[in-house]
């Protein structure tokens, strides 16, 4: 092949790269992941549990709990060592993969998780809330465990959180111009990791719950004054039909 010839091919490979990596850009810009605060967190969960992942399996043909329009899909069973909010059995099921662009659900074997789980209509497989996002992996920071958020969650002003830096090896494919022989590299990347300690979270998760639990309370008060006056017009207007006085 002449050197004119290689130039060519080079700059349709490149220009073809260029429109996949555009047509992925547009597609992702166009979905979204927004912020949400910690207290929105706790209200859109109906479980709060710390666990460990015992199994992460991908969903059976048979498995009517996934829409099968999602498939394939993960599921993962963890054992719950501690309750924060809901009502759950010892171990719950989970989807561990993602089911759009901006979903980083996931889960392995042996992990120590703090899940915010939301419930599905008609299936017991719960899903990670906030596309993934109230997933926290657990890990020690100087012998005091440690739960790692993402930066879309937003805790209250003062919240005291640590930030780690972390590296990472992955293998990239790259491009090859002779057939039948693909390329890789390995490329080494540096990310920041922030963390809060599970019992700052915890406590954090208490006051949420504690004042959804205060705030339902105010709404059944609320709502007995208002039937005893609606039943004491009742009352007084069958007195009058009556002919007694009120």
């Amino acid at each position: 092949m002449t050197r004119s010839c290689i130039g060519s091919a080079t700059r349709r490979t490149m220009l073809a790269l260029v429109v996949c990596l555009i047509g992925s850009y547009s597609a992702t810009a166009r979905a979204k992941v927004a912020d949400m605060d910690f207290k929105e967190l706790v209200a859109y969960s109906d479980a709060i549990v710390v666990v460990t992942v015992t199994k992460v399996e991908p969903t059976r043909d048979g498995d009517q709990d996934i829409e099968a329009r999602l498939r394939p899909l993960k599921v993962a069973t963890a054992r719950v060592v501690e309750t924060w909010k809901g009502a759950v059995a010892k171990d719950v099921r989970f989807v561990a993969s993602p089911t759009w662009t901006c979903d980083i659900a996931g889960a392995r074997e042996g992990e120590k998780l703090a899940l915010f789980l939301v419930s599905q209509a008609d299936s017991p497989i719960m899903r990670i809330v906030h596309s993934g996002r109230g997933r926290m992996l657990l890990h020690d920071v100087k012998g005091m465990p440690y739960a790692t958020v993402d930066h879309q969650v937003i805790f209250p002003a003062g919240t005291k959180t640590i930030s780690e830096k972390k590296t990472r090896r992955t293998r990239l494919p790259a491009l090859s111009f002779e057939a039948g022989k693909p390329l890789s590299v390995t490329d080494t990347f540096t990310y920041e990791v922030r963390s809060i300690e599970l019992g700052t979270l915890r406590a954090l998760v208490q006051r949420e719950v504690d004042r959804e639990s205060a705030g339902k309370e105010r709404l059944v008060t609320l709502h007995a004054l208002v039937r005893r006056e609606v039943d004491r017009k009742s009352a007084g207007k069958e007195r009058l039909v009556s002919g007694k006085a009120p």
